[in-house]
């Protein structure tokens, strides 16, 4: 299986002001993570996602981005992280990410890619990983995750973004 990876640099003073305040401790994670937004918004442009949707945050909704890679529903997750690594999702966010996936082929969405953009702002670099990293994921166990919460308001956004731009 090939495992692709999109990946580059940060233009750090471009984003200092956003950095300065992912690296403040006494910032909340909610801040935190609106300032990874900005940062994460020019690399899904520059990486060629169109058509970018945030939508609002909830604990309903396991991603957060909605956009197009090459004509194609992309669903974003986003991770930032000022420390030494890359940071990743936990199994609850996999397991919810793939019930949304499978509400989608029940609906008879499959033109859909999801991605995993990694940011680290401490070394300025970013990574994408893309689908095949999610089919590996998904094919582990991950039926004791993701909880009794609904995802209905997710898919909701998905079908109405899809409904906008005519996918």
């Amino acid at each position: 299986m090939e495992y692709k990876i999109m990946g580059g640099l940060i233009n750090l003073k471009k984003y200092q002001k956003s950095i300065d305040k992912i690296e403040n401790k006494e910032s909340t994670n909610r801040e935190r993570e609106g300032d990874f937004r900005t940062i994460a918004i020019d690399i899904l442009q520059l990486e060629k996602f169109t058509n970018i949707y945030i939508p609002l945050k909830s604990q309903s909704i396991p991603f957060d981005f909605i956009a197009q890679k090459n004509k194609r529903l992309a669903l974003v997750e986003m991770k930032g992280s000022s420390g030494d690594s890359f940071n990743y999702s936990k199994e609850t966010q996999y397991a919810r990410l793939l019930r949304v996936i499978n509400r989608l082929h029940e609906l008879d969405i499959k033109k859909h890619n999801v991605f995993l953009l990694q940011i680290n702002s401490k070394y300025g670099v970013y990574q994408i990983l893309t689908q095949t990293f999610y089919d590996l994921i998904f094919k582990t166990d991950l039926s004791h995750g993701g909880g009794k919460q609904s995802i209905e308001p997710g898919i909701e956004i998905i079908k109405e973004y899809l409904r906008k731009y005519k996918l």
